[in-house]
């Protein structure tokens, strides 16, 4: 069995292991918002609960401010309380991961070697034609397609009277171009 085959049929495994994982985490999911109701009540009652009671009830007459800022980011009634501070968490946790993957690039042997087994496994799909269009295609976000671009954003704009939106529209420009 050639490198080729052996890497399309990793992927294809891949490809598939990753859509029986979806199919079983969104059956669980689907399965678990009926037990989410009826099991907060009972953890609210449960000794846990009642013991973090007094420390809650010290925290909010020794520390007022923190006890504050605390209840406001973990209210689930408010987008600025829980649901805000786990979109931040999220955001913190994909810029990790960000992280390990420009880690992961900066050792690139084995990147390479990747990068020329999918070159060598897709050449014979290439047809010129094809190359040429999305060449096109990609050309149309360079300098002077944008700059052409913006300008017809620009005059558009200030024909229509809208002159307060130009300087965003070109600070966004240069700083895209810088």
């Amino acid at each position: 069995m050639s490198s080729n085959q052996t890497l399309a049929i990793a992927i294809a495994t891949i490809i598939a292991a990753v859509l029986v994982l979806r199919a079983v985490l969104w059956q669980v999911v689907a399965s678990s918002i009926g037990f989410v109701p009826r099991l907060l009540p009972r953890v609210m009652a449960g000794p846990v609960w009642a013991r973090a009671a007094p420390l809650r009830a010290w925290l909010q007459a020794g520390h007022p401010r923190p006890h504050a800022f605390l209840m406001e980011r973990l209210t689930p009634r408010a987008f600025t309380g829980l649901p805000f501070t786990l979109f931040c968490l999220a955001a913190v946790f994909a810029a990790a991961l960000f992280g390990g993957l420009i880690d992961d690039l900066r050792e690139t042997e084995g990147l390479v070697q990747l990068d020329i087994s999918v070159n060598a496994f897709f050449a014979p799909f290439r047809a010129p034609w094809l190359v040429g269009t999305f060449i096109w295609i990609t050309a149309l976000g360079a300098a002077p397609a944008i700059t052409a671009m913006a300008g017809t954003a620009s005059a558009l704009m200030w024909s229509q009277g809208r002159t307060r939106m130009l300087a965003p529209l070109w600070i966004t420009f240069i700083g895209a171009q810088a």
